[in-house]
């Protein structure tokens, strides 16, 4: 070890009391008392651990060191020692920064990782859900309109007149507007009978020529094969006017009104209907008729609605399912015609 006492260099470990001679003999004399001091401090210097090892170790915090001081009348001049390092870094704590460097920008969390990210597209709705069946009811009942029958044989006039009450949201039930429509039925009849009795002919015109000639619908008599068609005919009929359809019962021997339905559908799609029931009003009243309204099931509605049957007449009607069904037209109801 070198140990630097000015231009001359004394290699190894000076003996206690021993003075070399130079030429700055006299500036050195007052070293030579400090020369056992000097050279423990010296040797403590040379066994301390750099302290970047330290830092980069990460061990324990080195011993601090002492400055010695040069006998060398013009000492060179030494550099300050630093800030010595913490004792062990902060768990989570940023390193420093070196002196002069720009500290970079902590970089925002991303989408993936933020707490606050926006949340996910819903899901579109499956075919499952998207085409679910609703159960639909329509009802045209209204308190006051519905009217039973004078006599035995005033069905048709009656269940004119119901319907004429719910189309013109009017409460006539007298005797004397009952018996007008009998003979406007009877009047339109296809066919004259020697009894009392009508048909779906007449029962269509009375209600042309009862309503308002401005409506833009006209009743017609029509006749199905099927039940399942004139079944969807009816509510056909009741959704594309918002009007009453006449149905004839009991192989036609009596008159119902047909003014609401209760269906289960997937919305907007026809081919998926399925009728559940319909809301009848028959004239005869309770108990013998569905008295005021009825929500009745299709099967208890068909016991009752089945195929038209005339014993004396072979008319056009017969062996079908027939209605008094509301339509839509270009024309008034007036300018209906009887055959």
């Amino acid at each position: 070890m070198t140990v630097p006492v000015g231009p001359i260099a004394v290699r190894g470990r000076p003996s206690a009391g021993r003075v070399t001679a130079c030429p700055g003999a006299r500036l050195l004399e007052p070293l030579r008392r400090l020369a056992p001091l000097l050279l423990v401090a010296v040797l403590l210097g040379s066994l301390a651990i750099p302290t970047s090892a330290l830092a980069e170790g990460g061990g324990a915090s080195p011993s601090p060191v002492i400055p010695v001081a040069t006998a060398s009348p013009d000492p060179e001049p030494s550099a300050s020692p630093g800030p010595e390092p913490s004792a062990s870094p902060v768990a989570g704590s940023p390193a420093p920064s070196p002196p002069g460097a720009t500290a970079s920008p902590t970089p925002s969390p991303t989408a993936a990782t933020s707490p606050t990210a926006s949340p996910a597209p819903t899901p579109a709705p499956t075919s499952a859900t998207a085409g679910a069946a609703v159960v639909i009811t329509r009802s045209l009942y209204r308190s006051g309109a519905v009217v039973t029958q004078y006599t035995s044989y005033w069905c048709v006039p009656a269940s004119v007149q119901t319907m004429a009450n719910l189309i013109l949201r009017t409460s006539d039930r007298s005797y004397a507007t009952q018996k007008l429509l009998a003979s406007a039925t009877y009047r339109f009849n296809r066919y004259r009978y020697h009894g009392p009795g009508n048909d779906i002919r007449g029962w269509s015109g009375a209600l042309n020529w009862r309503l308002p000639d401005s409506l833009p619908v006209a009743y017609r008599d029509r006749s199905y094969p099927t039940r399942t068609a004139a079944l969807d005919a009816i509510v056909d009929a009741i959704d594309e006017t918002g009007y009453p359809v006449g149905v004839t019962v009991w192989h036609g021997g009596h008159a119902w009104s047909v003014i609401g339905y209760r269906i289960r559908q997937v919305p907007g799609d026809r081919s998926s209907r399925e009728i559940l029931g319909f809301y009848v009003v028959g004239p005869l009243g309770s108990p013998r008729d569905p008295w005021p309204v009825r929500l009745m099931s299709v099967d208890a509605f068909l016991t009752n609605y089945n195929r038209y049957y005339e014993d004396r007449h072979r008319e056009p009607w017969h062996g079908d399912y027939v209605l008094v069904r509301p339509e839509r037209t270009t024309r008034s109801a007036r300018d209906w015609q009887r055959p």
